[in-house]
């Protein structure tokens, strides 16, 4: 269980949501979809997708909620995932023009699969060929420049080469007395070179060649088995990497005299278990059972940096075709990409169930494969691994945040002043409305009566609305309010627009409410607070109108602003009010941590539950009204299943600021005080980016 379930469970809240007025016994079926869903959640902080599933799959259908959806939309982030070898697969790799992909097995087998079937079709893909090519696991797969022959190494002992078209052996490699980590054709591919491990000299890199199988040299270093080499451009020099946590650089010129230089400090055991070139030859990327990845300059054994996250052995490593990503294979189940120039994680992957050998990409590079214990091959999406993971970076940070009705684009208020148009794959800038000072907190979309979009925006110094589709603005202010900037006492904090359109409500730092025509821009009314009002809403109906601040939480009528009954209870300041769908009940989050349930005809308290640690942040309701998120200052973001008004999931989220539901309820857009949109998203990646054929 993660930190924020462990609070979230040892709080009691559970167990013992101190409900106000009628305490409602929890069903026994919703105490088991929530303790099926915290065992879920820990599992997919350890890494452990098969047990997540497992957990997922034994919740009944019927009872699947956002939660259920998030964590299997989480656990299973591939384009596909074909059932190749139920033996489990071992090693992948994909020939230089794309056409063949090879995956070996674990009892020694070769598959050749047209790689158009395995990243463009909606069926299972067939082997265009199997090749019985080896007694025992496939350690390697390494094809020539042009395709047309397939190397092999395996615990066997043995190495060998196939040609691709017939399946037939070319050549065989015997000498080695101990299971062959790795073989490479040379550049010129008239020679392999083959890792592996002689007792009692220790790690070895063999040279062939690769027309008759005969043996022309063996390179020795280190003390332990050498599981992985490769060629230098010219071909003449190899890097190799062993378990005796070095790497070992021969020059062929003077193969006695090779550079060693350790793969890390003695504090761990950085045994290398495969490793990666660049496509320029110039990096070497070798992947460790310290469960890490650490890149050097091939040929002079210069660190450079480490790529750190996964939580289990890696197993596998790949560059991109245009040398900028690595992408790692791990024991702990998950695919990584990380950023050649910098070491930044890219994004974490999850799919399959069991540990991850066999990565490559395509040739183009938009594709990533990976091949597994768990039997199957995996099509990775390589432009939308961000979106996979939907931590989209900003520019500024992002102070407000809502999603066109329609999914097609987000709105986003900054904390300079600007007003944004994202996309909500990428967080791409696609359009920046207004750039004006201060802040944007406040975005509201609404569909104009001609189909056209609306844009509601409010913050430090302009109440905006845009129809979009004339790319005009019209601004509301106090009558006394000098242009250009028409600010309202000294900002706002929060805005809404009636649910008919005709009337705009803003709360502002001078503690005053008001309202305004939509069409006319003439002010309405204007009411005053004792302290700073935070927030402003309207009932689905336009009926009543909730204001939260500083001072606390009441009912108004929308007609006049005339306070119809104060929501007492809370102590302190109310930070968040959000009405139910039917406008019956209000619920309200405080400075004191609560969230408390009212009923919006005579303000009567209707349940009362401890929601955080210290201040409630934030609060916003799925659209259906079936789930209430919650942020505060305990850094928790928290569902609630509003008809019980218990906890369903929790999950830590540093400085939570605004929560905002897409408009169909299957997204949840979270802002925190940092550069990065957070979108917790029940769309499965199949769904979202759609499978092409190469």
């Amino acid at each position: 269980m993660n930190t924020a379930l462990a609070r979230l469970a040892g709080s009691g809240l559970l167990a013992t949501a101190g409900f106000a007025q009628d305490p409602v016994a929890l069903a026994p079926a919703f105490e088991s979809y929530v303790a099926h869903i915290a065992a879920a959640e820990g599992a997919m902080a350890r890494g452990a997708t098969g047990e997540v599933w497992r957990w997922l799959d034994a919740v009944p259908a019927a009872d699947r909620g956002f939660e259920w959806r998030l964590l299997a939309a989480e656990a299973e982030q591939s384009l596909a995932a074909w059932p190749v070898y139920a033996a489990g697969a071992t090693s992948l790799a994909v020939s230089p023009d794309g056409a063949v992909t090879a995956v070996g097995t674990v009892d020694g087998n070769v598959l050749l699969f047209d790689t158009a079937a395995l990243i463009g079709t909606a069926s299972a893909p067939v082997p265009r060929r199997t090749i019985a090519a080896h007694q025992h696991m496939i350690y390697c797969l390494s094809f020539d420049g042009d395709g047309k022959r397939l190397a092999t190494s395996s615990a066997d002992r043995g190495a060998t080469i196939w040609d691709v078209a017939t399946g037939g052996s070319l050549a065989k490699f015997g000498n080695h007395t101990y299971p062959v980590g790795s073989i490479r054709f040379a550049p010129d591919g008239r020679r392999v070179c083959s890792s592996s491990y002689q007792r009692p000299k220790g790690g070895e890199i063999r040279i062939w060649d690769a027309a008759s199988g005969a043996e022309l040299a063996v390179l020795q270093s280190g003390y332990a088995p050498m599981t992985c080499s490769h060629w230098s451009p010219d071909g003449q020099r190899i890097v190799g990497a062993s378990w005796d946590q070095h790497l070992h650089v021969f020059d062929l010129v003077k193969p006695d005299q090779p550079v060693t230089v350790r793969l890390g400090s003695e504090a761990a055991y950085r045994a290398a278990q495969a490793s990666a070139l660049s496509p320029d030859g110039a990096l070497v990327a070798v992947a460790c059972k310290d469960d890490q990845v650490h890149l050097f300059e091939a040929f002079t054994g210069r660190p450079v940096r480490d790529f750190v996250g996964h939580t289990r052995i890696v197993e596998g490593v790949a560059f991109s075709p245009d040398g900028t990503l690595v992408a790692s294979v791990s024991a702990d189940t998950t695919v990584r990409l990380w950023q050649v120039a910098t070491g930044a994680q890219v994004a974490t992957l999850r799919g399959h169930r069991g540990q991850v050998r066999g990565v490559a990409f395509t040739p183009d590079g938009t594709r990533l494969l990976t091949a597994s214990a768990d039997g199957t091959v995996r099509v990775w999406d390589v432009a939308g691994a961000r979106q996979a993971n939907r931590r989209l970076p900003l520019a500024k940070t992002g102070y407000g945040v809502a999603e066109r009705p329609d999914g097609g684009v987000l709105a986003l208020g900054d904390a300079e002043g600007a007003l944004h148009l994202l996309s909500p794959d990428d967080g791409r800038v696609v359009e920046t409305l207004a750039a004006d000072d201060g802040w944007v907190n406040t975005v509201l979309w609404r569909q104009a009566a001609g189909g056209g979009w609306q844009l509601l925006a409010a913050g430090n110094q302009l109440l905006q609305l845009w129809d979009l589709a004339g790319k005009t603005r019209r601004t509301f202010a106090t009558a006394d309010a000098p242009a250009p900037k028409h600010g309202c006492g000294g900002g706002m904090d929060g805005a809404a627009r009636s649910p008919d359109g005709a009337r705009i409500v803003a709360v502002s730092r001078d503690n005053k409410a008001r309202a305004w025509d939509a069409a006319s821009g003439a002010m309405l009314w204007q009411i005053d607070f004792p302290r700073q009002p935070l927030r402003v809403a309207f009932t689905p109906d336009g009926g009543t109108l909730g204001i939260c601040g500083l001072a606390g939480a009441a009912l108004h009528d929308p007609a006049t602003g005339a306070q119809r009954v104060a929501l007492t209870g809370h102590r302190g300041g109310v930070k968040a009010l959000q009405f139910t769908p039917d406008g019956k009940e209000v619920f309200t989050l405080g400075d004191d941590g609560w969230l408390r349930m009212w009923n919006t005809v005579d303000g009567v308290a209707v349940a009362a539950v401890r929601a955080h640690d210290g201040s409630g942040a934030a609060a916003a309701l799925s659209p259906d009204g079936a789930r209430l998120a919650t942020c505060g200052e305990d850094d928790r973001l928290v569902l609630w299943h509003v008809a019980t008004r218990a906890p369903v999931w929790s999950r830590d989220l540093k400085d939570g600021y605004c929560l905002s539901w897409s408009a169909d309820g299957r997204r949840l857009w979270v802002l925190p005080l940092g550069k990065e949109l957070l979108g917790f998203d029940t769309v499965p990646v199949r769904a979202r980016v759609p499978v092409r054929a190469r």
